[in-house]
């Protein structure tokens, strides 16, 4: 009686199983997916046509420098460093955004900025690096006049 039973719960089990499916395999790499895009992210204020003043910069040695630098974004791509004239990159990345500065006193340098310091017109301590020599670092303070 109990092998009975046994082989019964052994074909009741085996009968039972089934493979899992794939469900991966119904969809096309073509498929066109909806997917919803946060305005937020969209409507952040860009440096087009604004000042900004660099208060301070800390060097990767810790020097720092209190300044009263302007910077001044004319047209897209195109600023001045205390009138002299240059060029930037403002772009966006799937978190965060990146600020290209050329031609500075500190060389050419790059930085991630967030929504925070676009929407508010401030920058505290963020660092920007070096875009040739990435053990050269820049912590940055600024704000938009």
């Amino acid at each position: 009686m109990k092998n009975l039973i046994f082989l019964l719960l052994v074909l009741f089990g085996l009968t039972s199983c089934q493979k899992d499916e794939d469900f991966n395999r119904n969809i096309s790499p073509y498929q066109d997916y909806n997917y919803t895009v946060d305005e937020s992210q969209m409507n952040v204020p860009g440096f087009s046509n604004s000042q900004w003043v660099i208060t301070k910069i800390t060097y990767t040695n810790l020097i720092t420098e209190q300044r009263q630098d302007t910077l001044t974004f004319t047209v897209q791509n195109n600023y001045t460093f205390n009138n002299q004239a240059s060029t930037y990159y403002f772009y966006s990345t799937p978190t965060n955004y990146k600020l290209e500065l050329y031609d500075t006193p500190w060389g050419n340098i790059v930085g991630t900025l967030y929504n925070y310091n676009m929407n508010n017109g401030i920058i505290e301590g963020l660092t920007f690096v070096d875009m040739f020599d990435s053990s050269k670092t820049y912590k940055v303070w600024m704000y938009q006049q």
